[in-house]
C-alpha cells in the first residue's frame, strides 16, 4: 500500500522567511498563491490553452487551521460531451446543479492543496513545479531586497559580528546586519589582522550589485574610503566640513598618508586631526587591525603648488628643491611629466622609507610619479630646479598680488554699479582740506586776540587763468600776488604796529580783557567760518598754530609780544627768498 506523504507545513515555511529573509509577510504569501495557481495549470492542464484569471490559490480557514486551496473553472457540458475531466464538467453533477449552473457555463472547482499533492506522479510533478517557481521567485526578492537596502549604505561604515572564521585560510563570514552574512576577502583585511567567532569590527561597504545568483555584496577594511570615514566618525571638523579630507593613500597594516586642508583660517587642519596629545590619531589607529605592527599615519597639508605638495607629501625626508620634467614612458610610449625632488646629501633612504613605501604612498597621493635625488647628484646631472623656500615666497608673493588684484576688482565692480562713488569722495575730500580748485584763494594772516578786535589783512592767491586743471598737486603751487602792490615787509610791519597798539590797550583794560577771553574761542570760531563762507578764504594759520599762539600769549604779562626780542632777521628780504 502506497505511503501517503503528508501536507507541508506552508505557514511555518513562511513565518521562517520572514525571519531569515527580511521579507514581507503579505508578499510571501502573495508569492505562494502565484506559484501555485501557476503549477497547478502546468501540470494539472498541461498549460492549456486557459487563461491565468481561470485558476487562482487562496489561503483559507479549512476547519481549524489555515490551508492553500486551488480554484479552477470547468466548461459544463453534457455528460455525452465530456473528453476531459480536468477541463470540462457534466452538468448533471450534482454540485454544478446545486450551482445552477447549465451547458455553456463555467463552474468553479475548489481543491485542498493536501489533495493535490496526494502520491501520485502528478502530485510530485506539482510540487516540484511549484518549489522551483517559488524559490526563484523568494530569490529575485531577496536580492532586490538587499540591493536597495545596502546600496543605500554603499561607501559608508557599518559594524558587523564575525560569525566564521578559518585561521588558516584567513577567511571569515561576516553578519553585517539585517540576516545578511558576507565574506571579508583577505585583500579587504588589514595587513595580518585575525578575528574571532563573535567578535565586532567595523567594514565598509564598498560595493553591491545585483547578479543573477542574487545579490553581491563586498565589504572592506583596507580600502582607502575605509579610513576617510573612520576620519569622519572620529573629527568632527571634517563631518561638518570644516577641514576637508582631499587624497588618501594607504598601504593597508603598514603606512598611509592623509592630506588635508582647513576651509576656516582659523582652524589648524594637522593639528585637528591628530588631536590634543595625539588622542584624534590614537583613537583612529585602534581600528586599523590586531596585527603586531600598527599601521602609521601620515597628516600631510595638501598645498594647491605642486611642488610644495610634493615636499609635504614626502615627509618625514626632507625636500630642499623640486624639478619637473616630461618623459615617454616605455611601456605607454607616451610623454609623462615627473618631479624630481632634490633633499639633502643622506637623505634618500628617510625619503623613499623602508622598502620605498614613502615615496609610493606620495607617489599615489599626489598622482605624479617622483623621483629622488640629493643634492649632490643634482649638481653633477646640472639639474636646474627650485628650493622650496623660493617657491614659498614665490606662492607668498602671488598671494599679496592676488589680494591686491580682488580689492582692484572690488573697486571696479563698485564704481560700476555707483559710478558718482568716486567723484563725491574726492569732493568731500577737497572740501574737507578747505580746497577750492576752480576759484581764486585767498590767505588770511590772523593774528586772534582774547578781545573782539582782530586785524586782518588779506592777502589773495589767484591761479593763472589759463590753467583750468583741477588737480589738488596744481592747486598746491598756484601764482601768489599781493593786491595793491603791498609787499609782505609791510605786510608784516603793519601787523607789528597793530599788535603794539593792542598791547597797550589790554594793559589798561584788564578787566574787560578777562571777560573778553571766556569769548575767544566761540569768536573765533564764528569769525572764520564766516571769512571762510561770505570771501571763500583759507587761513595760514591751522586751528593748532593759533591755539599755541594764543598759549603763548597768555603765558606773558603784557598779554602779547615780547618787543625785546629781536626781529631785524624778518625784516630781511633774504628771509622770504624760495
Amino acid at each position: 500500500m502506497p505511503r501517503k506523504k503528508q501536507s507541508i507545513p506552508l505557514m511555518e515555511a513562511v513565518d521562517s522567511l520572514v525571519e531569515s529573509k527580511n521579507l514581507d509577510k503579505e508578499f510571501i504569501i502573495k508569492t505562494l498563491k502565484f506559484c501555485l495557481a501557476k503549477a497547478y495549470k502546468k501540470v494539472f492542464l498541461n498549460d492549456g490553452d486557459i487563461s491565468d484569471s481561470a485558476v487562482r490559490a487562496e489561503l483559507e480557514k479549512v476547519g481549524k487551521e489555515e490551508q492553500f486551496v486551488v480554484y479552477y473553472g470547468r466548461k459544463v457540458l453534457a455528460d455525452d460531451d465530456i473528453n476531459d475531466d480536468y477541463l470540462e464538467i457534466s452538468n448533471e453533477d450534482h454540485d454544478v446543479i446545486a450551482a445552477g449552473k447549465n451547458i455553456g457555463d463555467i463552474y468553479e472547482v475548489k481543491f485542498l492543496l493536501k489533495d493535490l499533492i496526494s502520491d501520485n506522479f502528478k502530485g510530485n510533478k506539482f510540487m516540484n513545479s511549484f518549489m522551483t517557481s517559488f524559490k526563484s521567485k523568494i530569490m529575485e526578492a531577496e536580492k532586490k531586497n538587499l540591493v536597495d537596502l545596502f546600496g543605500a549604505k554603499k561607501g559608508e561604515l557599518v559594524t558587523g559580528v564575525v560569525e566564521q572564521y578559518n585561521k588558516e585560510t584567513r577567511e571569515a563570514m561576516i553578519n553585517i546586519g539585517n540576516n545578511t552574512t558576507v565574506p571579508l576577502e583577505r585583500r579587504d583585511q588589514i595587513g595580518d589582522e585575525t578575528f574571532k567567532q563573535g567578535e565586532s569590527i567595523k567594514v565598509c561597504i564598498l560595493k553591491v550589485e545585483s547578479t543573477p545568483q542574487g545579490a553581491t555584496i563586498r565589504i572592506s577594511r583596507s580600502d582607502p574610503t575605509f579610513l576617510r570615514r573612520l576620519f569622519e566618525q572620529e573629527i568632527h571638523e571634517i563631518y561638518d566640513g570644516t577641514v576637508i579630507i582631499k587624497d588618501i593613500a594607504r598601504k593597508p597594516g603598514e603606512r598611509s598618508k592623509v592630506s588635508v586642508y582647513s576651509q576656516d583660517p582659523n582652524v589648524d587642519a594637522r593639528g585637528t586631526c591628530i588631536g590634543k596629545n595625539a588622542d584624534r590619531i590614537q583613537n583612529i589607529t585602534k581600528n586599523l587591525g590586531n596585527s603586531k605592527e600598527k599601521e602609521k599615519i601620515d597628516i600631510i597639508l595638501y598645498q594647491e603648488n605642486k611642488a610644495l605638495y610634493i615636499a609635504e607629501a614626502l615627509a618625514p625626508g626632507r625636500v630642499v628643491g623640486v624639478a619637473f620634467k616630461t618623459q615617454k614612458n616605455p611601456e605607454t610610449n607616451k610623454d609623462e611629466d615627473i618631479a624630481v625632488a632634490v633633499v639633502q646629501n643622506g637623505e634618500v633612504p628617510k625619503t623613499v622609507g623602508k622598502e620605498g613605501v614613502n615615496v609610493y604612498l606620495a607617489v599615489k597621493l599626489v598622482g605624479m610619479k617622483i623621483d629622488v635625488i640629493t643634492a649632490d647628484e643634482a649638481m653633477k646631472q646640472k639639474l636646474s630646479y627650485k628650493t622650496i623656500e623660493s617657491i614659498k615666497s614665490e606662492e607668498t608673493d602671488n598671494k599679496q598680488t592676488e589680494i591686491i588684484e580682488n580689492y582692484d576688482e572690488e573697486i571696479n565692480d563698485e564704481m560700476i554699479e555707483n559710478p558718482n562713488v568716486e567723484t563725491d569722495e574726492v569732493v568731500e575730500t577737497l572740501v574737507d582740506e578747505d580746497v577750492q580748485v576752480d576759484e581764486p584763494k585767498e590767505v588770511v594772516f590772523e593774528e586772534k586776540h582774547n578781545d573782539s578786535n582782530v586785524v586782518d589783512e588779506t592777502v589773495e592767491v589767484k591761479q593763472d587763468d589759463d590753467k583750468k586743471q583741477t588737480s589738488v598737486e596744481e592747486t598746491s603751487t598756484p601764482h601768489v600776488e599781493i593786491k595793491d602792490g603791498t609787499t609782505m615787509e609791510d605786510l608784516l610791519s603793519k601787523l607789528m604796529s597793530e599788535k603794539e597798539k593792542e598791547d597797550s590797550k589790554k594793559k589798561t583794560n584788564k578787566k574787560s580783557n578777562k571777560k573778553k577771553e571766556n569769548q575767544s574761542a566761540q569768536e573765533k570760531q564764528e569769525s572764520s567760518s564766516e571769512e571762510k563762507k561770505n570771501s571763500k578764504i583759507m587761513a595760514v594759520y591751522t586751528d593748532e598754530e593759533l591755539a599755541e599762539i594764543e598759549r603763548e600769549e597768555n603765558e606773558e604779562d603784557s598779554y602779547g609780544l615780547d618787543y625785546d626780542d629781536d626781529y631785524d632777521e624778518y625784516d630781511s628780504d633774504d628771509y622770504y627768498k624760495d
